[in-house]
């Protein structure tokens, strides 16, 4: 019977098809080591557990400041509509200040960060022990030191040692702000409480713990260094629609130096802008007290004059006269005087203008002088001048931001002198107008009586000093008060805090750890699945080939290849058994009268298959013979332990007779023509008329033949033997054959006009519940004292 089995029957029992990746398949293999499922999930929570608590976690700290909106009535007034649209305080300027190297620097030097004391985890993290370490070092920075290396603290029975962890290190001179480079290692003993002068520099080591044995990590940093870490390690949050809150945070795996820090940072920010609204007040105080100096002593001694003059001349009073013109004179010198004292107060401030002297300025209604739109041209300066002053130390002089707010202090400098201008004009007016009424006055004067006049001459200058003097005490005093009731526009809104954990993420590293490892043995599977290069399942197969499955061989346990005759209940016998009811149904109306056995490489099992499966048909009364056609690698004749001196190959090249090389065996039905000696030429040989002879007369006598041929991808003679064969049978064992050999075969077949061509599944493992598990193979197979290699 010949046909071709290309495409398959949908009424055919045994076909199946699977296109694409079989994931059924994957998932059985999946199913199939379900217990990694299991373990690699539990070993993963359990590692995540372990790293978990090993690692030191790194907490973020958060506060928070108010900016007060101080500057927005004076930038709102028409004096600087040049600036343009104004909206109060400028946030990113504040953020600018806050995130400025020397804000930054001050805050440090009033803390103790100099100086770390960490220790390490298995994983080589650090934690920072601040406040909180079982020993103290105090450095004295003052004086030359170790700067920036790792140095080891060891604390053992025998005392405490300092040493350097490298090859190399720092020494940092505070005095000329200078380091040196040293190679070597340095080592000390330290003492405990007592000062000493170590190559580390000047310290002094002390013990909290007395119980503590271990290593430590000690690092002395400079200011200028610690600067630039913190600077990276403040984060600004800035606010979104009109909010003028600012958050600070950091991520510190010592949250309470991290809540110190924080907290230092935002005094010293406030301090600083409190310090700068004081220095105006402070600038009018010192002011006032140097007008003062001169008024007192001009005061007193005009006192004594007085005194004097009324005793000497028994004078006490004066005339009605004296006092009217006494009155009137001593309110225009009253006058005269405030004046002349804003006049000094206008010099000394175009003084300071003109010399750039502005941290000297002074606002005017404080010094007495009212004059509102001097004040507000002085304020503008004052704070511009302070924002400059904290941008500068932040931002570069080509800073874009930095060159706007110069140019907005310019603009406003531009106004005040002109203002000043203006108003040293009118003064000087109005002192000369003054001068004249006083001079008109005095001529009234001569009227009177010489000593009257010489009383009303030292009364009224006591009276103008005395005036001036209460009037400087008076602005004095109300400027102490100004200054105590100074506070900041900006306010701490919330102090710092710890908000969370950021690492480790305790319960998602968990859930990673889990994920992890129901992941690792699914990928793993996938991967050994996706390249793997043998066949591992019937799935495999038909990828391949579209050919019916006829049987499925399990894995045999038995003693040698003749498991049909030695083991005659066991799993492989029953598949052997499926397989002779297969071909019955397959063709009813006919026997198959010869039948190939081949595969797509050695050690798949062919030879066992045919073996085996000429013995069940001998089993069953058909007159059977195997012919042994592999003529390159002959196996058959140790299938039967004969000897292989004669065979096809003699008979072929006639040395033996037909009688001589088909050989009954001991087993009832069953006949062997083994291969014979191995020919230089069996491709040859195979095509010759006398083996098509020597196949007719197997025809005539047996009633069954199976051929054992060579592998189909790897010689060429079984293409030949076909084309005399009724069916075919095409071995595929599994963790065996190799996919790459399958391809070739399956290109060579869909060339070839192969007759009917079923595939033994051989080998394979998944079957065992077909053939009557625990109640044929169990049993029987048990009795096998020994366990032999899988039949190639």
């Amino acid at each position: 019977m010949r046909n071709n089995f290309q495409n398959n029957s949908s009424g055919n029992p045994f076909e199946s098809s699977g296109d694409g990746y079989d994931f059924q398949a994957l998932l059985k293999k999946f199913m199939a080591k379900w217990y990694l499922f299991l373990i690699f999930p539990a070993l993963g929570f359990g590692i995540t557990y372990i790293v978990n608590d090993i690692l030191f976690s790194q907490y973020r700290v958060e506060s928070s400041v108010l900016i007060g909106d101080f500057g927005k009535e004076n930038m709102n007034s028409v004096l600087f509509e040049n600036f343009g649209p104004q909206t109060g305080t400028n946030l990113e300027n504040e953020i600018g200040i806050l995130s400025s190297f020397g804000l930054h620097a001050r805050t440090l030097q009033g803390l103790d960060f100099n100086v770390s004391i960490s220790e390490k985890n298995l994983l080589g993290d650090e934690l920072d022990l601040y406040r909180a370490g079982p020993v103290n070092v105090n450095l004295d920075l003052n004086k030359p030191y170790v700067a920036n290396a790792t140095l080891i603290l060891s604390v053992t029975d025998e005392g405490v040692f300092l040493e350097t962890e490298g090859e190399s290190y720092t020494i940092y001179n505070p005095v000329s702000k200078t380091y040196s480079y040293n190679d070597g290692k340095l080592k000390t003993k330290l003492k405990d409480g007592v000062p000493s002068s170590t190559p580390f520099g000047s310290l002094t080591f002390s013990i909290i713990d007395q119980q503590f044995r271990g290593e430590l990590i000690v690092r002395f940093r400079p200011t200028h260094d610690l600067v630039l870490d913190y600077l990276h390690a403040v984060s600004f949050a800035e606010p979104l629609n009109e909010s003028t809150i600012i958050k600070l945070s950091m991520v510190s795996s010592s949250p309470e130096k991290a809540k110190v820090y924080l907290s230092a940072l935002m005094n010293q920010y406030i301090q600083e802008e409190l310090d700068q609204a004081n220095q105006t007040a402070e600038n009018i105080v010192n002011f006032i007290d140097s007008q003062l100096t001169g008024i007192t002593d001009s005061l007193n001694h005009i006192e004594n004059r007085l005194e004097n003059y009324r005793t000497n001349n028994q004078i006490f009073d004066l005339s009605s006269e004296g006092a009217s013109i006494y009155g009137r004179l001593a309110d225009l010198e009253q006058e005269k005087a405030i004046l002349d004292m804003n006049l000094r107060y206008y010099n000394t401030l175009n003084e300071y203008v003109q010399e750039e002297k502005f941290e000297e300025l002074m606002v005017p209604s404080l010094a007495g002088v009212t004059e509102p739109v001097l004040n507000q041209l002085v304020s503008k300066v004052l704070e511009q001048q302070g924002k400059l002053s904290t941008l500068r130390l932040a931002l570069t002089k080509d800073n874009s931001r930095l060159k706007n707010e110069e140019e907005k202090l310019r603009i406003v400098i531009r106004s005040l002198k002109e203002n000043l201008k203006n108003l040293l004009i009118n003064t000087k007016a109005q002192s000369g107008d003054l001068e004249r009424r006083i001079a008109k006055v005095n001529a009234e004067v001569s009227s009177l009586p010489a000593t009257e006049r010489r009383l009303l001459s030292i009364q009224r200058k006591f009276t103008i000093n005395e005036g001036i003097y209460n009037y400087l005490l008076q602005r004095r005093a109300e400027s102490a008060i100004s200054k105590a009731a100074t506070k900041s526009q900006n306010n701490i809104l919330d102090e710092p805090r710890i908000m969370e954990t950021v690492f480790p993420k305790r319960q998602h590293n968990l859930a990673i750890g889990i994920i992890a490892g129901l992941m690792i043995p699914g990928l793993f599977i996938f991967l050994k699945d996706f390249f793997r290069t043998k066949v591992e399942s019937i799935s495999d197969v038909k990828k391949y080939f579209s050919f019916p499955v006829i049987g499925n061989v399990p894995k045999s346990k038995v003693n040698g290849e003749l498991a049909v005759y030695n083991f005659p209940k066991s799993h492989v016998t029953e598949s052997y058994r499926s397989i002779r009811a297969n071909f019955k149904y397959l063709f009813p109306e006919r026997d198959m009268k010869t039948i190939y056995v081949t595969s797509a490489q050695p050690k798949d099992g062919k030879t066992f298959t045919a073996v085996n499966l000429a013995s069940i048909f001998a089993l069953s009364g058909k007159k059977t013979v195997i012919v042994g056609v592999d003529l390159r690698k002959p196996r058959l004749h140790e299938s039967f332990n004969m000897s292989n001196k004669v065979g096809l190959t003699s008979y072929l090249i006639g040395q033996n007779s037909y009688e001589e090389v088909v050989t009954a065996t001991e087993y009832e039905n069953l006949y062997v023509v083994l291969a014979g000696p191995i020919p230089p030429n069996p491709a040859e040989l195979i095509l010759t008329q006398k083996f098509r002879t020597f196949v007719a007369a197997l025809h005539e006598q047996f009633d069954t033949i199976i051929f054992d041929t060579p592998p189909m991808g790897v010689v060429a003679e079984t293409l030949d033997i076909m084309s005399l064969c009724d069916a075919g049978l095409f071995v595929v064992r599994q963790n065996q054959t190799s996919l790459e050999a399958m391809e070739a075969c399956k290109d060579t077949l869909d060339k070839t006009n192969s007759p009917a061509l079923y595939i033994v599944y051989n080998d394979c493992d998944d079957v065992r519940s077909g053939y009557a598990s625990g109640y044929y193979g169990d049993e029987s197979e048990s009795k096998s004292k020994k366990l032999i290699k899988d039949p190639a």
